[in-house]
Formats: C-alpha cells, sequence, structure tokens
C-alpha cells in the first residue's frame, strides 16, 4: 500500500462517530383506540402510567382519537395536521376478533409507514395485563453507530431505576456476501479482509455505544451495551428472553420505499407480548 493510502486509512481509523442528542421532545401524545367493547378512557390511563418516566410528562397534551368513527384516510389527515410527537395505540386495532391475522393491523401498518411519528405500539387490551412502567428497554438495530434518534427515543423513554440496553446485531449474512465478493479479488487477502472488517464493523459499534453511554449517564439511569453477529429473528428472541426486555425499540422505515426496514416487520410480529417503539 502506498505511503499516502496507508497514512489516510490510519487517519481514518481514528475517526470515531460519537452521540450527538437531537431535539425530539415529547409535549403531544396522540392515543388511539377504536373502542370496540374496550373502555378507551382506561387504556388511555393505562398509556399515562406507562410513560410516567417521561422527562416532559407534566407538559404533555394527550388527545384521544376514537378510530371505530372514523375511515383510516382520517386518522391520518389528523395525526398529518396535529403533528403528535408520539402515537400510541394497539395490535389490531379496527380489526374484529374474526379478522385477527398474524401482523399488526391494516391501521398500524398505514401508521408506521405513511408518517413520520413515532408508534408505541401495544398488545392488544384483550390480552395484556395490568400496564406499569416499563423495567428494561431494549433499542435494538443492526447499524447502531450514528443512530441518534434511535438512542436518543430509548433514553427519554426509560424511567429512572430501569435498565436501558443498546443492542448492536450485525448481519452476517450480508457480511457474507460481501466476503465471497472479496474472495474474487486476487489483490485482497479473504481471511485477513475477514478479520479486519469483522473487528472494525464490531469497534465502531461499540465506541458509538461508550459515547452515547458517557453522553446520557444520569443518576438512575444504567445503560449497558451488547455487540453480536446474526440475522435470524431467533437471535432477537434470545436477547428478549435472557434480558427480561419489556420494551423493545426499533426504527421501521427504509428511506427509499413505503416498507418497513429490515427484519422491523418480522420482529414486530414475533413480540406480541410486549410493547414495542416503532420509530
Amino acid at each position: 500500500m502506498p505511503k499516502l493510502d496507508q497514512f489516510e486509512s490510519v487517519f481514518r481509523a481514528a475517526a470515531k462517530q460519537v452521540y450527538s442528542e437531537p431535539e425530539c421532545d415529547i409535549l403531544r401524545v396522540c392515543i388511539v383506540v377504536d373502542d370496540a367493547g374496550l373502555d378507551a378512557s382506561a387504556f388511555a390511563e393505562s398509556v399515562k402510567t406507562y410513560l410516567l418516566g417521561l422527562p416532559t410528562f407534566e407538559q404533555i397534551r394527550w388527545d384521544l382519537f376514537d378510530a371505530a368513527d372514523s375511515r383510516l384516510a382520517a386518522l391520518l389527515r389528523f395525526i398529518q395536521n396535529e403533528k403528535p410527537d408520539l402515537v400510541c395505540t394497539y395490535r389490531q386495532l379496527c380489526a374484529t376478533e374474526q379478522d385477527w391475522v398474524p401482523g399488526l393491523g391494516d391501521y398500524v401498518e398505514m401508521l408506521t409507514q405513511a408518517t413520520e411519528v413515532p408508534v408505541l405500539l401495544f398488545p392488544h387490551p384483550e390480552h395484556a395485563s395490568h400496564r406499569t412502567q416499563p423495567r428494561t428497554i431494549m433499542a435494538v438495530t443492526d447499524h447502531m453507530a450514528g443512530e441518534h434518534r434511535l438512542v436518543t427515543f430509548a433514553a427519554k423513554i426509560t424511567p429512572e431505576k430501569a435498565r436501558l440496553l443498546l443492542a448492536h446485531v450485525e448481519d452476517d449474512a450480508i457480511f457474507e456476501k460481501y466476503l465471497v465478493i472479496i474472495g474474487k479479488i486476487a489483490d485482497i487477502d479473504t481471511e485477513t479482509a475477514r478479520r479486519a472488517i469483522r473487528e472494525r464493523l464490531m469497534k465502531e459499534a461499540r465506541d458509538y455505544m461508550s459515547s452515547c453511554a458517557d453522553a446520557l449517564r444520569r443518576p438512575g439511569l444504567d445503560i449497558e451495551t451488547r455487540t453480536m453477529w446474526g440475522h435470524h429473528v431467533s437471535i432477537y428472541q434470545e436477547l428478549v428472553r435472557r434480558d427480561q426486555i419489556d420494551l423493545l425499540i426499533m426504527n421501521t422505515k427504509d428511506d427509499d420505499q413505503l416498507a418497513m426496514h429490515g427484519l422491523a416487520y418480522p420482529l414486530a410480529v414475533e413480540f406480541t407480548q410486549i410493547p414495542i417503539l416503532l420509530l
């Protein structure tokens, strides 16, 4: 390698992406119900109890939207016009029990994709136990470095004396796909590339999460980090089971298409018994 290229590589390797808190205060919350035989006010109160740990809780303006009397377009229009900072609802919103299929329900799927507002999705009230504040929260992604918004929402929603886990799960299937291509380039030693890239990917995730922990450290907030390889839903199942996660936070949007990001949809479908914050 020419000395100039070697110098540039060393210089770039020393650069670290550090956490920078974006502005994302939660000051207005829209609770969406369908009131189909359910106590809407009881669900709304349980949501407020769940969110008691928000630093802005006392300043929050609460809206209650009954989707049972409205078309989906009316709900989307309300959110676009009123611009809440967070929407709270539950699975299978506006679906009859006979219509229930594995998934989120048409209303919820459109909420997550047709608006920019984060959606806090609860299990359906008929299948949920008494709701208390979350005690172990996990923000998970396959590209943690630079995920300022994900980390910030996770920190804000974590109450005092609770645990916040930042989890980076590097997609090993994509990694192996690129290693196959690298193996066809004669000028690159494949095993050296494999080892160096694996170490660099994990190091960048760990360095970024360390900067998050330093910046967000406060009394009563316990931040832990996880880095691992995998791509199957089972990896995330093990994380949730082992750490007894009671709130999962993840990104859902692809920038270029109206579809859930990566593993977001199968994960959202899989974890039906815990709340999920979909960003």
